[in-house]
Parts: C-alpha cells; sequence; structure tokens
C-alpha cells in the first residue's frame, strides 16, 4: 500500500507511479483516501499487487518485478 502521504514525499503522481510500474504482471489499484491535513489534495492511495512472488526465485538474483516495484 502506497498511502498518499509516501506518495508526496517521493515526489510522485498517481499517473507517474503508474507509468514506472507499467508491467503485465503488476497491477495497481486506486484506494480513495479521505481529503484532509495529510492529503490536501485528495490524493488516492495505490494498493500495488506485483503477482505471485513464488513465481520469482532469488536464486538467480533480484527478480525484475521486485527491483521495479522498489
Amino acid at each position: 500500500m502506497l498511502s498518499p502521504v509516501w506518495q508526496r514525499k517521493l515526489g510522485k503522481s498517481e499517473q507517474q507511479i503508474r507509468a514506472e510500474l507499467d508491467d503485465p504482471r503488476i497491477k495497481v489499484t486506486a484506494v480513495p483516501y479521505p481529503q484532509d491535513k495529510l492529503n490536501p489534495d485528495g490524493a488516492n492511495g495505490l494498493w500495488i499487487e506485483l503477482g505471485d512472488l513464488s513465481l520469482y526465485p532469488v536464486e538467480d538474483g533480484v527478480p525484475d518485478v521486485l527491483a521495479k516495484a522498489n
């Protein structure tokens, strides 16, 4: 879960994050967040699913889908 607070700390909009994580193995779902002092713009939180992580064995190094999300 990437909250609006962390999106702002990263300096990235929802569209920028979606563009960077544009991969068929990654699913990004918007989660409505209330507009308040911590979320003055009323931005959505982002639920980020990386697929079935058991499909990404680490014996061959860091899986690219994890590196992309990090």
